[in-house]
């Protein structure tokens, strides 16, 4: 028999009861917890409960994007998701084929991305609204001039021109139809006047000059100098003093179809000239049949020289002209030549 004092008794009763306590709440806290597990297994958790399992927590890839918009992804942000270069380039060749994607459409039926990665993809992306692009209307222009200071005189030969400056030049264009050969005082533009042939021009980027038209005086192209019939549009100073020459030699116009005649004038210009001119048949010089010589009617454009022979030959045989319809008489002035010289002739 163990022998114990008072107080080793009383120690022992606390331990003992101690133990029992908690063997009882292990008991009810497995039973509470536990409630569908048998007696048997029961027995295993309490066991198992002074060694609780321990998780190490896994790695997590961390996706790291500049902009969710996978159109502005580069190759590091499309390796991230696991897509290989030559998987990369075909996402990248296809964007460009669309003009970019605009929604989770157009993503998936690109072949590379599989169901898988594009519901990985699709956690991530969210499309910006893309803004149309609209393209300029181009028109179709002719440069006809550049210069390092405005020009002011261009108003002379135009009414309307498009003006821009660029690189510290000046510009002056004409719509792409203008006929710059309706304008045939070429020569009177300043030195760098050039046609450079027509040019695709944003409309948006020129300005329209509109020239205040002058008011236009019709004026008598029979006493009409160089420089007053220059100022038709059209006409610079060959065409004037080629005018001039043939008005002279003819003895003034008696009609407008006679401009016609004028060598290299072509039809808008002679438009434009029969427009602002009239005609005086007074200021017409005529010809003495009676008096003419040989080499002086020869002078004249209407008369060659078989018909200035036959016309002194007749009045060196008949005498003198006593009207102007004896020249009917003479076999080679028929009645379209007679109508065409008889301004000209008097007796």
């Amino acid at each position: 028999m163990f022998l114990f004092s008072g107080a080793q008794r009383r120690g022992t009763i606390v331990l003992v009861s101690f133990m029992s306590l908690f063997g009882v709440y292990y008991y009810l806290n497995a039973l509470i917890l536990q409630p569908d597990l048998p007696p048997l297994v029961m027995d295993s958790i309490k066991m198992s409960n002074d060694k609780r399992p321990s998780f190490k927590s896994k790695n997590v890839k961390v996706i790291e994007l500049k902009s969710k918009d996978p159109n502005s992804w580069d190759f590091k942000e499309w390796e991230q998701f696991g897509f290989s270069k030559s998987q990369i380039k075909t996402i990248v060749n296809y964007k460009n084929k669309l003009g970019g994607f605009s929604s989770d459409a157009q993503l998936k039926k690109c072949h590379v991305i599989s169901s898988e990665k594009f519901t990985e993809l699709k956690k991530f992306i969210v499309f910006k609204k893309r803004i149309k692009s609209i393209k300029p209307q181009l028109s179709k222009f002719k440069l006809i001039l550049i210069d390092s200071i405005p020009n002011y005189k261009l108003n002379n030969f135009f009414d309307t021109l498009y003006f821009q400056k660029l690189n510290g030049e000046y510009r002056y264009y004409v719509n792409a139809d203008f006929n710059l050969n309706s304008i045939s005082n070429l020569e009177d533009l300043p030195n760098k006047f050039q046609n450079q042939g027509t040019l695709m021009m944003n409309r948006k980027e020129l300005t329209l000059i509109k020239f205040k038209k002058k008011e236009f005086i019709p004026f008598d192209i029979n006493q009409a100098d160089a420089i007053k019939l220059s100022t038709i549009n059209g006409i610079g100073k060959v065409f004037s003093e080629r005018i001039i020459k043939y008005r002279n030699s003819l003895g003034g116009f008696v009609s407008r179809f006679q401009f016609k005649e004028i060598y290299g004038l072509k039809e808008d210009v002679f438009s434009q000239l029969s427009k602002y001119v009239f005609i005086d048949p007074t200021s017409i010089n005529t010809i003495n049949l009676n008096v003419v010589t040989l080499d002086e009617l020869i002078q004249h454009p209407y008369f060659n020289w078989s018909l200035a022979n036959a016309i002194v030959n007749y009045r060196y045989h008949h005498g003198d002209f006593k009207s102007k319809s004896n020249l009917k008489k003479i076999h080679l002035v028929n009645d379209e030549i007679y109508r065409k010289i008889a301004p000209y002739i008097s007796v």
